[in-house]
């Protein structure tokens, strides 16, 4: 049953935006340490994103404009750029617009506190570089999971992580409009491993991604 549900999330239609920006193709970026300068920057990719996925799951815009909320992210972002225990990192597009933000506890537990995307880069492979990077992290600090919270409203983000190999794991903690954040993890395979995963998938007569 869970498998079959997981499937049909995989399986949400595009909508008409979606379908532009993947016409347009993949934005062309790199994926960096953050800096000091670019906390604004991040700053207001979180904003924007968190916007749209708490609209979308029923939430008002009232809801989300507290300013001590605004500040307490700016000083969350300034800590995870600052600190020893904490990575963030940027998505950065070639003429240097910052389009996706990622805080996680690098090299300590490893929790993936924060991904965000500008929500106009929303499927353009923005959010899954920063994954990929994000598993990279995990390795070097020789971490073999990861975990993290997702609103579960938030299908969009709950889809993504299905399908790059998150899992619920039992864990849930009070979220706004009276529903929660579900707990999940990822295992990290062996790097041996993840070469013959990659290996299969791109033998012939077999799907790629």
């Amino acid at each position: 049953m869970r498998e079959a549900a997981e499937a049909a999330t995989r399986r949400q239609p595009l909508t008409a935006r979606e379908e532009r920006v993947r016409e347009r193709g993949p934005t062309v970026m790199e994926i960096r340490i953050a800096t000091p300068a670019d906390l604004e920057a991040m700053l207001a990719v979180h904003t924007a994103a968190r916007t749209a996925y708490y609209l979308a799951g029923g939430l008002h815009e009232a809801e989300l404009a507290d300013p001590r909320e605004q500040a307490e992210r700016a000083a969350g972002w300034a800590r995870a750029v600052a600190g020893d225990h904490r990575t963030a990192m940027c998505a950065v597009r070639a003429d240097g617009t910052v389009v996706g933000v990622l805080s996680a506890g690098m090299p300590a537990d490893g929790e993936l506190y924060q991904v965000h995307v500008a929500p106009g880069d929303w499927g353009t492979g923005v959010g899954a570089s920063l994954h990929a990077a994000y598993v990279r992290a995990l390795r070097a600090a020789g971490l073999r999971q990861g975990t993290l919270y997702a609103w579960e409203r938030n299908a969009r983000a709950r889809a993504f992580y299905a399908r790059h190999g998150w899992r619920p794991d039992g864990r849930r903690r009070p979220g706004p409009g009276g529903a929660d954040y579900i707990g999940l993890r990822l295992e990290v395979p062996e790097l041996r491993d993840a070469a013959q995963a990659s290996s299969s998938s791109s033998a012939p007569g077999r799907a790629t991604s």
